[in-house]
């Protein structure tokens, strides 16, 4: 038995130590899982912490609000989503046909009169040349103009009886014609929307682009 020891000590050492890394290793694991796991959780209570920290404090921001303007939260939270809908239709084309239907479409659907400000300044008529054929060529497509909507914050301005009148600021997109470059421009509506939804005294600014950035 001595002799056999002897003769596979190194083989039994090298195996001693195999087994005790091994061990090491495990306990070095499970720990380390451990940290992670108690890591993760900690990250999550402190993101559910701020999320609802933040939503109290904009609740408490629009609450100041509603005060001083006579405003109600619900309703302007109703307002709101009216509003993106109707700025997505306006800024959401990607040529001359759908241009001229989104702005058929807006006209018709909100009853905005061709002469108003918004119609004759910011939502212009459509640009394009007519063949013998009577085919439309229109500007945007020659240029390769788009437009789609990034973002919309909506502001109340005030309030008399159950019209609500609204500062938009939305951040309009556009990407060049080989999609490698994209810019972004914010443009400035005023509307107003009374109890029922309907919309009236709307008017709209268009600011510089912004320079374009690569993909």
């Amino acid at each position: 038995m001595r002799t056999f020891f002897y003769r596979n000590a190194l083989i039994l050492l090298l195996a001693g130590v195999f087994v005790a890394v091994g061990i090491s290793y495990a306990v070095v694991t499970n720990t380390q899982h451990t940290q992670v796991v108690t890591q993760e959780q900690e990250i999550s209570e402190l993101d559910a912490q701020m999320k609802t920290e933040l939503a109290t404090a904009r609740a408490d921001q629009q609450a100041v609000v509603d005060s001083a303007l006579g405003t109600n939260a619900q309703r302007i939270t109703a307002d709101t989503e009216l509003i993106r809908q109707f700025v997505k239709t306006a800024v959401t084309w990607k040529s001359g046909e759908e241009y001229t239907a989104a702005r058929d479409s807006l006209k018709r659907k909100y009853k905005l009169d061709e002469d108003s400000q918004f119609m004759k300044v910011y939502f212009q008529e459509p640009v394009f040349n007519t063949d013998t054929s009577g085919n439309r060529f229109y500007v945007v497509d020659t240029e390769g103009l788009n437009s789609n909507l990034s973002s919309v914050d909506v502001k109340a301005l005030g309030v008399a009886g159950t019209a609500y009148r609204y500062m938009v600021l939305a951040d309009i997109g556009s990407a060049s014609n080989d999609g490698k470059a994209s810019a972004t421009k914010t443009s400035v509506i005023y509307l107003t929307l009374d109890g029922e939804g309907q919309m009236a005294d709307v008017s709209g600014f268009a600011s510089v682009s912004k320079a374009l950035t690569s993909k």
